[in-house]
C-alpha cells in the first residue's frame, strides 16, 4: 500500500507540474519554455526510487498528455493516445537515465554538501538525461507527422531547453525541500528553497509581462493589418458602385442610348478594372414588345438573339411566354459574355428578386455570391443592380407605387469576387495573412465566396463590409510564416536566461550552505565526547541544585508554619517580655529563611541566573540588624562584637541589601563561629567616588583561630572549609564564602583575607554603589505603591480592610497553613473558603462560588496545582478569574510553570501577609 501510495503521489505531482509547465507555453510555436515535471521525475527517481518514479512518471504524463490531446480534439480514442504513450515513455527512461547517471557519480542519498555532488548533477546528470525524452519525443513527432520535418530542429531545441532547465531548477529544490532531516536540516532547506522560489517568482513575473506585451504587439500588428484589408475592400466595393452609377447617368440624361453608345462608354469604365466582368442592360419588357426587342436586336447584327431562360438541364432555352421580362439587352464586352445576351433575368427567381429590391429601395443593390452562366469561374460573382425610372431626370420617386410604375430598366454590373479585392488579397500575401471572405447577410445561412485560409485559429480577426446592401464577413488570420518570423524570442529569452540565473543562484546556495553542514557535521563528531563530559558535570550541577531546591521547599514549609503562627500570636494581647521574645524570633525566623534562600542563590549562581535589584535602602539600618542578630550569641561566647558604622556620609543607598546583608550575615557567623576569645569587629569606610556614588570598604576580622597559608587558596571553593577537621568542631556547609565572592563579584567588587594561623583572620571587602535622594522607609512603615498600583489599589491597601467584601478560594493541603491562610486573609476583610486538594476545590469552584479570587498550593495530594489550574482555565467562565499560587516551590523556574499552567502570579512561601493582600487586589483589579 505505501508503494501504491508513492506511485499515485509522483503521478499527480507530476500532472500539476506539467499544469504549471504549459503556463510557460508562447503560442502558437512555443509548447513549453520550461517544462518544470521533468525535474518532478528525477527528483521521484532520486527520493523514491526508479521503479516507483517510472510507474508514477508514466501515469502522469498519460495524464497530463491525455488531457492536452482531450483538449484539443474535443474527443480522446485510441488511436490519439499513441502520441501521448510515446511522450510518456520517454520521459519515463529520462528519469531512470538521470537516475543511474547520478547513482553511478555520487553516494546516494544526494545531500549537495560537496562541490562534486553539485556540479556533477549539473553540467552531467541534467543535461545528458534530458536528451532521452528530446531523441524519443523527436521521433515519435516524425512518426505520426505530427509536427513538419523543417520544424523538427527547432522543436528538438527547445525541448531539450525546457526539459534541462525544468531538471536543474526543480529537482534540486524538490530533493531539498522533501529529503528528511537526518538528510538536509531543516535551517538549510529554509536557505535553498526560499530564495529559489523568490527568484522564480520574479522571473515568472517578468516572463508573463513579455509574453503580454509581446502578444498585444503581434495582436496590434494583426489589427493594424486586418483595417488595412478592409479599407481596400471597401474602397473598391465604392469604386464598382460609382462606375455602375455612371453607366446609369447617361440613361437619365438622355431619351435613348444605341448599343454603339453603350459599348462606348463601357469601354471607359473597363479602364484598368479587371473586377467587372460585364456590364449590361436589362430594360422592362412586356409580352407585348418581346417581338420587337428581339427584332431590333436581330437587325443590329445578332440574328440569334431571343428572350432566353436557363432549362432545368442546365441549358439556355427560348424564354417561355409571360408579362414581363428582364433581357439583358445590352452586354459589354461582348467576347466571353455572348451567353448572356437575351437571358431573361427575370426566369430566375434569385436575381429577379434583386431586381425588384433595387426596384422598390431605389438604391444601387448586390446579389448574393452566384455562379455566373458567362463560364466556370473559381470563385462565384455577384451582381450590383443600379435602377432605372422614366421621368425622374436623376432622382428616384418618393413613395413604392410610383417607383414600381416608373421603372424603366436596370443598369448591371456583373463583378468577379477574386479581381475585385485583388489589391487586398496581394497585400494580404505580402503581410503573410490568411483571408476568409463570407456573404453573412444571413447570418445563420453565411456564403463562402473566397478563402485563403489553410486553418483557422483563435487569434483571427473578424470585420464586416457593407457591398451594395450585402454584408461581407472578412475573417483574417496569420498564416505559419507569420508565425515563424513573429515568433516570441524575447520572452523565451528572458525566462530561459532568467531560470538560468535562478539555477547558478541555486547552485551557489547549495555550495555555500553544503559546505557549512558539512563543517558543521565535523565539528559536531569533534565535540561529541566533550558535549558528553558536559552533560556529565551538568548532570551532576543539576543533581546538586535539585538537591538544594528540595531541601528549600522542605525547610520552607514548617517556617512557613512559624511564622505565620509567630505573626498571628502577634496580633494577640502579650506582655511586653513576650512581645520582646516573639520579635526576636520573628527576626531570627526572617533571618533563618535568608539563610536557606542561599542554597536558592547558590544553585541561581551555579546556573548563572542570578539577578541583582537596585532598591533604595539604609546602610546603618542593615548594620544594626547585623548588630542586633549577632549581640546575643557574642555575649553567650564572653566575646565581644563591635559594628563601627560610617560617620559623617550619607548612608541612604541603591542597590541590593538582601545579597550585601546575606555577604555580611556569611562572614560575620564565620568570624563568631571561629572566635572563641577576644573579638569580632565589623567596621565600614565610605568614600565618594563622585556627586551620585560611594565606594564602600567593608572589613570584618576577628580573633579567632586563623587560617594557614595552604588553606586558604581553597578557601572559596564550594563546600570546602580551611580544615575538614572544622565541619566536626564548628559544623557549616563550605557554602557561605563561596556565595559571598560570587555576590560581591556581581556587584563588582572584590574581596580579600588577610589571616595568620592562631591570631585572626580579617576579611575586607570593596564594592560601589550610587546614593539615593528618597529617604528610606521605617520597618513598619507600608512601602510606596507600584506605578500600576496606584490610585484606587493603594487606596484600598491603606485601608485596614482591603480586602473587605471578597470571597476568596484558598486551595492547601496543609492544616497549619490553611489556618494561617485563614486567619490572615479573615484579618483583612474577606471570607475564606478552603479545599484540601485541587479536586475538591474545583467542586465548591462550582457548587459555592463566584470568588474573587484563588490561592494554589501547587503540591497537594489528589489533584496538584498545575492540573487544577488547568481544568479551570478550560472553563471560559473563569478565563478572568485571578489564581495566585502560594507554594514552598521557590525557583524561578516553578513560577515560569505556575504562569504556563494559567495562574495569574507567584508568592513563595513564607510569605509577608501584606504581600498575598497587595496581590490579590492587583489582580482583582486588573481583571
Amino acid at each position: 500500500m505505501n508503494t501504491i501510495y508513492k506511485i499515485l503521489v509522483v503521478a499527480c505531482a507530476y500532472a500539476v507540474a506539467g499544469g504549471l509547465g504549459s503556463l510557460f507555453s508562447i503560442p502558437p510555436e512555443f509548447a513549453s519554455s520550461i517544462w518544470p515535471a521533468a525535474g518532478v521525475g528525477l527528483a521521484a527517481a532520486l527520493t523514491y526510487g526508479p521503479r516507483i518514479a517510472f510507474i508514477g512518471v508514466y501515469l502522469g504524463s498519460i495524464i497530463i498528455n491525455g488531457l492536452i490531446v482531450y483538449i484539443d480534439s474535443d474527443s480522446l480514442v485510441t488511436h490519439s493516445l499513441v502520441l501521448p504513450s510515446i511522450l510518456s515513455l520517454g520521459v519515463s527512461l529520462q528519469a531512470l537515465v538521470g537516475y543511474f547517471i547520478i547513482s553511478k557519480l555520487v553516494t546516494l542519498p544526494i545531500r549537495f554538501v560537496n562541490q562534486k555532488q553539485t556540479l556533477t548533477f549539473l553540467i552531467v546528470a541534467g543535461p545528458l538525461s534530458c536528451m532521452v525524452s528530446t531523441v524519443i519525443a523527436t521521433a515519435a513527432f516524425i512518426f505520426t507527422g505530427t509536427i513538419p520535418l523543417s520544424e523538427i530542429p527547432f522543436t528538438a531545441f527547445t525541448w531539450w531547453v525546457g526539459d534541462t532547465v525544468g531538471t536543474l531548477f526543480f529537482a534540486p529544490l524538490i530533493i531539498v525541500a522533501l529529503a528528511p532531516k537526518k538528510v538536509i536540516n531543516k535551517g538549510r532547506r529554509l536557505q535553498v528553497v526560499l530564495p529559489s522560489l523568490i527568484m522564480f517568482l520574479i522571473v515568472s513575473w517578468f516572463f508573463a509581462g513579455s509574453r503580454e506585451y509581446q502578444h498585444q504587439q503581434k495582436n496590434r500588428a494583426l489589427i493594424e493589418s486586418s483595417y488595412n484589408l478592409v479599407e481596400l475592400i471597401e474602397r473598391q466595393s465604392e469604386l464598382t458602385k460609382n462606375k455602375l452609377l455612371a453607366l446609369t447617368a447617361i440613361y437619365r440624361g438622355t431619351k435613348y442610348v444605341g448599343r454603339e453608345e453603350f459599348a462606348t462608354f463601357a469601354a471607359i469604365l473597363f479602364e484598368n478594372d479587371n473586377s467587372i466582368q460585364a456590364l449590361e442592360w436589362v430594360p422592362i419588357v412586356s409580352h407585348a414588345e418581346r417581338v420587337n426587342y428581339e427584332f431590333l436586336a436581330q437587325n443590329e447584327g445578332y440574328s440569334d438573339f431571343e428572350f432566353k431562360e436557363m432549362s432545368e438541364n442546365r441549358e439556355l432555352v427560348s424564354a417561355d411566354s409571360r408579362p414581363l421580362y428582364y433581357p439583358v439587352y445590352y452586354v459589354e464586352p461582348y467576347e466571353g459574355n455572348e451567353v448572356s445576351l437575351g437571358f431573361d433575368l427575370g426566369s430566375n427567381k434569385e436575381r429577379k428578386a434583386v431586381l425588384e429590391q433595387a426596384r422598390d429601395s431605389g438604391r444601387q443593390t448586390a446579389s448574393q455570391p452566384i455562379k455566373l452562366v458567362q463560364k466556370e469561374k473559381k470563385h462565384p460573382g455577384f451582381l450590383i443592380v443600379s435602377p432605372l425610372y422614366e421621368h425622374s431626370g436623376f432622382g428616384i420617386p418618393d413613395n413604392l407605387k410610383d417607383r414600381r410604375d416608373r421603372i424603366s430598366g436596370f443598369a448591371l454590373g456583373v463583378f468577379n469576387s477574386e479581381e475585385m479585392v485583388k489589391s487586398a488579397l496581394n497585400l494580404a500575401e505580402s503581410k503573410n495573412i490568411e483571408l476568409l471572405i463570407e456573404d453573412v447577410t444571413d447570418s445563420e445561412n453565411p456564403i463562402h465566396i473566397l478563402s485563403t485560409v489553410r486553418h483557422l485559429n483563435e487569434t483571427s480577426n473578424t470585420l464586416q463590409v457593407d457591398v451594395a446592401g450585402r454584408t461581407w464577413q472578412i475573417s483574417i488570420s496569420p498564416n505559419d510564416r507569420y508565425n515563424l518570423l513573429s515568433r516570441d524570442w524575447n520572452s523565451w529569452s528572458i525566462l530561459i536566461v532568467g531560470i538560468i540565473l535562478a539555477i547558478l543562484l541555486q547552485a551557489f546556495i547549495l555550495l555555500i550552505t553544503g559546505f557549512n553542514e558539512s563543517k558543521q557535521e565535523e565539528i559536531e563528531q569533534k565535540t561529541k565526547d566533550l558535549k558528553k563530559a558536559r552533560k556529565e558535570a551538568e548532570d551532576a550541577s543539576q543533581a546538586k541544585s535539585d538537591f538544594l531546591a528540595n531541601m528549600s521547599h522542605e525547610f520552607r514549609t514548617p517556617l512557613n508554619a512559624i511564622i505565620g503562627l509567630n505573626d498571628l500570636t502577634l496580633k494577640t494581647e502579650l506582655t511586653t517580655t513576650q512581645q520582646n521574645y516573639l520579635n526576636k524570633v520573628k527576626s531570627a525566623s526572617r533571618t533563618l529563611l535568608h539563610l536557606i534562600n542561599d542554597t536558592l542563590d547558590f544553585s541561581k549562581i551555579e546556573a548563572g541566573k542570578m539577578e541583582l535589584e537596585h532598591t533604595p535602602f539604609d546602610l546603618n539600618e542593615l548594620l544594626t540588624k547585623i548588630e542586633m542578630l549577632f549581640q546575643h550569641a557574642a555575649h553567650e561566647k564572653n566575646i565581644q562584637f563591635n559594628v563601627q558604622k560610617p560617620s559623617n556620609v550619607l548612608t541612604q543607598l541603591i542597590g541590593d541589601p538582601f545579597r550585601l546583608e546575606q555577604i555580611l550575615l556569611n562572614l560575620c557567623s564565620n568570624a563568631l563561629k571561629f572566635t572563641n576569645q577576644g573579638s569580632v569587629n565589623v567596621s565600614v569606610s565610605a568614600t565618594p567616588v563622585n556627586s551620585s556614588s560611594l565606594s564602600l570598604l567593608f572589613s570584618i576580622s576577628d580573633t579567632g583561630i586563623g587560617i594557614s597559608p595552604e588553606q586558604q587558596k581553597k578557601l572559596f571553593s564550594s563546600f570546602k572549609q580551611a580544615d575538614t577537621s572544622t565541619t566536626r568542631k564548628y559544623g557549616g556547609t563550605g557554602l557561605g564564602l563561596t556565595i559571598s565572592k560570587r555576590l560581591i563579584e556581581l556587584m563588582e567588587g572584590s574581596i580579600t583575607l588577610q589571616s595568620e594561623e592562631g591570631k585572626g583572620s580579617t576579611f575586607a571587602f570593596a564594592i560601589s554603589l550610587p546614593s539615593s535622594e528618597q529617604p528610606v522607609s521605617e520597618p513598619n512603615q507600608k512601602q510606596p505603591p507600584l506605578a500600576e498600583e496606584a490610585g484606587y489599589i493603594e487606596s484600598l491597601l491603606n485601608s485596614d480592610k482591603p480586602l473587605l467584601g471578597l470571597k476568596l478560594l484558598v486551595v492547601e493541603d496543609n492544616l497549619v497553613n490553611q489556618l494561617i491562610a485563614e486567619e490572615v486573609l479573615n484579618g483583612f476583610g474577606a471570607e475564606t473558603v478552603l479545599a484540601e486538594n485541587g479536586k475538591i476545590a474545583l467542586e465548591k469552584l462550582k457548587r459555592e462560588g463566584p470568588f474573587a479570587a484563588v490561592l494554589m498550593d501547587i503540591q497537594m495530594p489528589v489533584m496538584d496545582g498545575y492540573e487544577t489550574t488547568e481544568r479551570i482555565r478550560e472553563n471560559p467562565a473563569y478565563k478572568d478569574l485571578p489564581i495566585i499560587a502560594m507554594t514552598a516551590n521557590a525557583m524561578s523556574s516553578d513560577r515560569e510553570q505556575c504562569l504556563k499552567a494559567g495562574m495569574n502570579d507567584h508568592l513563595p512561601k513564607p510569605f509577608e501577609p501584606e504581600e498575598v493582600a497587595r496581590a490579590i487586589v492587583k489582580w482583582i483589579n486588573a481583571n
